[in-house]
């Protein structure tokens, strides 16, 4: 019998949100219809200063409606039509999203997101990529939110915390069993780990700026999420 949705991972959309400035300010929202594991395939922007405290940033809201095949090749154009250049951009460490477990956590600590790392490589040059191996938190279901304010209420809330995004992998398709589920991390950590794709000099880049032939094709899942009927709040 296929599980019940509390036992199913997770997310069916996931929104996250390129954020600076103390108090920080969100640049561009974006919205991965399309994640398997490791791979973020179709993206959306589907915000350009959603906050109204970068008036700098109206001259892009062409970005707005623009649809990537996956979620690398949307972050580097991003990056380049606001800051001119690709050079060194990390896409999965760049946008954040607000992650809320489905279930109160009822005093229990937040789930250990992004706590493992490995080595990858980029034209050259060595670096971390963080990531989550704990079966538990991969099967966790959640709402990937770009806002840690409350639709409700409009205040903001306390009932999740800002990742970065990379950090939340692997995420499990919504339409797998939880057997397959499982299967799919094995394969994905042979031995407990993440073994990310080196990309070599000169051709990194070229595919950086291409679509990604990892990513898969189409939505892992249809529909959006709902707010809530109410959000925690920060004790007063």
């Amino acid at each position: 019998a296929d599980p019940s949705p509390s036992e199913r991972m997770r997310t069916r959309n996931i929104e996250c949100t390129w954020r600076e400035g103390q108090p920080s300010a969100r640049l561009i929202v974006l919205q991965i219809v399309s994640a398997e594991f490791f791979v973020f395939g179709q993206t959306k922007c589907i915000a350009v200063n959603p906050d109204g405290t970068r008036p700098d940033l109206e001259a892009f809201r062409w970005l707005v409606g623009r649809s990537w095949s996956n979620y690398p090749a949307a972050v580097l154009e991003i990056h380049k039509a606001l800051r001119g250049h690709q050079t060194g951009v990390r896409e999965y460490e760049l946008f954040e999203t607000y992650v809320v477990p489905d279930e109160p956590l009822a005093g229990k600590a937040f789930p250990k997101v992004g706590s493992r790392r490995s080595k990858a490589q980029r034209g050259g040059e060595r670096y971390d990529v963080r990531y989550s191996a704990e079966p538990e938190v991969a099967m966790l279901p959640v709402s990937m939110l770009a806002s840690d304010v409350c639709p409700v209420t409009n205040r903001p809330r306390s009932d999740g915390k800002w990742i970065k995004v990379g950090e939340c992998r692997p995420i499990v398709p919504v339409r797998l069993s939880k057997e397959d589920a499982a299967m799919g991390l094995l394969k994905h950590m042979p031995d407990g780990r993440y073994h990310p794709p080196n990309h070599k000099s000169g051709k990194g880049k070229k595919r950086a700026r291409d679509a990604d032939p990892e990513a898969p094709q189409g939505p892992s899942g249809r529909g959006e999420e709902k707010p809530g009927d109410e959000c925690a709040l920060p004790a007063r």
